[in-house]
């Protein structure tokens, strides 16, 4: 009987207390930035425009950063005159009676 009567207590505590926790939980969300315990983002619409700014600002230092460097322009080799086979064989030392293969002539 002690075991029913412990519980019946418990409960009757739980639901004393359910109130002020829903309370607590209701109260807490508008006191707390009064206080400065929560940080107010702003609105996402608010920010966009900044952002905008911002991400310009970025590029254009990105891009001026690259103009600062001066790199010469990218190297590119220049188009063969000879055929591949002849190619490869003045610049590999080939057997003679040797072919280029086909992979190797579509990658030249």
């Amino acid at each position: 009987m002690t075991d029913a009567g412990g519980l019946m207590a418990a409960s009757h505590r739980a639901a004393a207390t359910a109130p002020l926790v829903c309370g607590g939980t209701t109260v807490a969300p508008e006191s707390a930035p009064r206080q400065g315990n929560i940080v107010q983002l702003p609105r996402p619409e608010a920010v966009e425009p900044l952002r905008q700014r911002m991400d310009a600002m970025h590029a254009e230092g990105a891009a001026a950063a690259w103009r600062g460097l001066q790199l010469p322009p990218r190297w590119r080799a220049p188009e063969p005159v000879e055929g591949i086979p002849e190619l490869f064989a003045s610049r590999f030392d080939v057997p003679s009676g040797a072919e280029v293969r086909p992979v190797r002539e579509a990658a030249a």
